[in-house]
């Protein structure tokens, strides 16, 4: 053999020559694309009428704080974690790096629970991993 001449590899008749991927690969695969997919919508669109209403909760959150917030808007009837999240996203998507990046408020908004669905969907692999050949029966 010369040097730089191309030569086929010796390959035994009865190797198989596809790669198998195990289920785990594939479900990991599509779960990053979901995962992936989530975020493109997310990062493209403004969502439901409720995204008008937190960002406006959050304004008024920012503006005025908790206490305040409940005295003055009667709509507003959610728990102070969701209250702190709103504030925090809204000051967040008005920093100018959030505002130069095109990072908006509605996904910022959005963001928690498509990260929520990637975990519970790890989770949920997970635990179908551990039962090994076990299996629920199919009516369950």
């Amino acid at each position: 053999m010369k040097i730089g001449e191309i030569t086929e590899v010796d390959r035994p008749a009865n190797s198989d020559q596809t790669t198998h991927f195990s289920p785990g690969f594939w479900f990991l695969l599509a779960a990053l694309a979901a995962t992936g997919g989530k975020l493109l919508i997310a990062w493209n669109t403004i969502g439901t009428n409720d995204t008008v209403f937190f960002f406006l909760f959050g304004r008024e959150l920012s503006i005025h704080g908790l206490a305040e917030t409940y005295r003055r808007v009667i709509l507003f009837n959610h728990p102070p974690l969701v209250a702190y999240y709103l504030r925090a996203i809204y000051d967040l998507s008005s920093l100018y790096f959030f505002t130069h990046n095109n990072i908006t408020f509605a996904f910022l908004l959005r963001l928690p629970g498509v990260i929520a669905d990637l975990v519970s969907s790890l989770v949920v692999w997970k635990l179908a991993d551990a039962m090994g050949d076990r299996r629920p029966p199919f009516w369950a």
